[in-house]
């Protein structure tokens, strides 16, 4: 732990009594992940649906897990690979995602697909190459991050968010 509160002080990052402690966690770690070599746990998700909306998921799927970013840089989906029919027929794909997505997936799941179901199989999916953070002694930092400049950043996305 002492790792990583060396990093949240080099990156000048205060909590706030005041606010949600999951809004401010994820904002530091985006703050964080921004200038060190690090990533978000990402969720194992299977999504399952009728073989006749199959081809829907699957397109939004691909979609989701190629070509363009978005708007923060990651993909929808890091990755996502075909299961087999589960024993009552239904299609099921496995992904990858960033936890920040789940929400829109299962907004698309109950919009798009009337039978679609998703299930969260892990919470937290680590790269097992690099370790634990308890076990890690340094945190290596971006060379292109400026944390001065990133905070003016934060501060004119709140200022137009607060105008809307």
């Amino acid at each position: 732990m002492e790792v990583v509160e060396e990093a949240m002080k080099n990156v000048k990052f205060n909590s706030k009594m005041n606010e949600d402690s999951k809004k401010q966690a994820v904002s530091c770690m985006r703050t964080l992940v921004k200038k060190y070599k690090v990533i978000r746990a990402r969720m194992l998700i299977v999504l399952s649906c009728e073989q006749k909306y199959f081809t829907e998921l699957l397109s939004f799927v691909q979609s989701k897990s190629q070509g363009e970013f978005e708007e923060d840089g990651e993909r929808f989906f890091a990755s996502f690979k075909e299961l087999k029919s589960d024993k009552s027929g239904r299609s099921q794909i496995e992904v990858v995602a960033e936890p920040s997505r789940f929400r829109d997936l299962s907004e698309f799941m109950s919009k798009k697909l009337p039978t679609g179901a998703l299930e969260m199989v892990e919470e937290a999916i680590i790269n097992n190459t690099i370790g634990d953070i308890d076990e890690v002694n340094v945190m290596e930092p971006r060379e292109d991050f400026n944390a001065e400049e990133d905070a003016q950043n934060d501060k004119a996305n709140k200022g137009k968010a607060a105008e809307k």
